[in-house]
């Protein structure tokens, strides 16, 4: 099996290398004749990334992205993708039997927390701000997010 830290670094290099292409002069945008192709491929990757290193919501945001949906799409998109995660992350977990009713180390409530603040911010600004200063959050975020794996992979 890989080594977590190599995928932490592939898929921080893929997602970094996405926002520096996002911000060149020829952004990737999928369109709407190759969105099915498109779908399989970013699909598969985030479903391997998730599967194998737990990182499957930078690459699925980098699809949502080049699709240059409206920030209100983008949200929806976006919770409706992490439900579908996690409703089958769930199932696998009670298939399996691993449920337990304690949290792990007391992070429970402060996962929690963190959970609801993207789609609470994503609900606002969506509203607030104009799509392309949404657009550009996102950019910030998947950067931040990307340097982040970098470090996982590289310093851990």
């Amino acid at each position: 099996m890989l080594d977590q830290r190599v995928l932490h670094v592939a898929v921080g290099l893929a997602v970094l290398g996405f926002v520096v292409l996002q911000v060149s002069r020829r952004p990737l945008a999928v369109p709407r004749a190759h969105e099915t192709l498109a779908s399989c491929v970013f699909g598969t990757a985030s479903g391997l990334a998730r599967g194998l290193a737990g990182a499957s919501g930078p690459i699925m945001a980098s699809y949502m992205y080049s699709l240059r949906l409206s920030p209100r799409d983008f949200v929806m998109l976006t919770c409706l993708v992490y439900l579908a995660f996690d409703v089958s992350q769930l199932s696998g977990i009670f298939y399996a039997d691993l449920f337990s009713t304690t949290p792990a180390g007391g992070t429970h409530s402060s996962s929690s927390r963190r959970c609801w603040l993207a789609p609470g911010f994503g609900l606002w600004s969506r509203r607030a701000l104009s799509a392309e200063t949404f657009r550009r959050i996102v950019l910030v975020a998947l950067a931040i997010i990307a340097l982040n794996l970098l470090r996982k992979g590289l310093l851990a």
